[in-house]
């Protein structure tokens, strides 16, 4: 996409200056990028779906979704892979990242099937996806996948999700300790840990994200909350909020909530 040579210099947090050469892709932190990559990478997909008419797909940035019969799909991906992407902008296709979403039938299943169907092709043109089928990338799923940074699928895989990903955010919460201005902790905790949950509830249904069972070992949506009031409280007092008891807690669990910033 982008072959230019650069010279990107920036000043780190003692005040000394550094230079790191660039050689090519886009420049982290470039608001443009993103529309940049965007208008890149769009021709490239109509190509694609021109060339693989059986195949539907949706696409955002570097994010992608192809739906349709098993072989017409898995043509569209190494179509994507080697034929256009490759060629078209020097970018990779990184395949265990990639999700293969089978509904309705056991994982070890669809596995057969998307490994028959790869190594039978007569026309080679499937060779480019043997990565798929390496047991240690799982790959190919029948309970769901996340499509950005929302779970699709079975009731039970998002559940799961969500206690994954609250048990991710308790432990992120935990490394803003290392930060030594409470202010700048207090900003890290409100603009950076405390969105995160709204992103998924709101693509989230309320039974899915309020599990009813947080008694339990697990990390569930009520961690995350006293979580990171517990924290915004130590960082406000120095620490010295470590020992209140459940009723303040509480308190200050609903104020969190409440409180609505001020209009201008």
């Amino acid at each position: 996409m982008n072959d230019v040579a650069s010279r990107n210099r920036f000043t780190d947090h003692e005040g000394s200056i550094h230079y790191i050469n660039g050689t090519k892709g886009g420049q982290q932190g470039d608001p443009l990028e993103m529309l940049r990559f965007c208008l890149t990478v769009h021709p490239i997909w109509g190509r694609v779906l021109a060339r693989q008419s059986q195949t539907l797909s949706a696409a955002y940035a570097d994010g992608a979704c192809l739906m349709g019969q098993i072989k017409p799909t898995l043509l569209a991906l190494a179509d994507t892979v080697i034929n256009s992407f490759k060629q078209d902008a020097d970018l990779e296709v990184c395949l265990p990242k990639c999700t293969i979403y089978m509904p309705g039938i056991p994982e070890d299943h669809a596995c057969l099937l998307i490994s028959e169907c790869i190594t039978h092709d007569a026309s080679g043109s499937l060779t480019s996806l043997l990565p798929l089928i390496a047991p240690e990338h799982d790959v190919i799923q029948a309970r769901g996948l996340c499509v950005l940074g929302t779970p699709v699928g079975t009731a039970e895989y998002i559940r799961e999700y969500v206690r994954s990903k609250c048990g991710t955010i308790c432990k992120d919460v935990d490394t803003m300790r290392i930060c030594s201005d409470p202010l700048i902790r207090y900003h890290l905790l409100k603009f950076c840990m405390n969105t995160r949950l709204s992103f998924l509830s709101r693509n989230v249904t309320p039974e899915n994200m309020a599990t009813s069972s947080d008694d339990r070992a697990h990390k569930g949506p009520v961690h995350v909350d006293q979580k990171i009031v517990k924290e915004v409280l130590s960082a406000a007092t120095g620490d010295t909020a470590k020992n209140q008891n459940q009723q303040s807690l509480s308190l200050s669990l609903s104020t969190w909530h409440l409180t609505a910033p001020p209009m201008d």
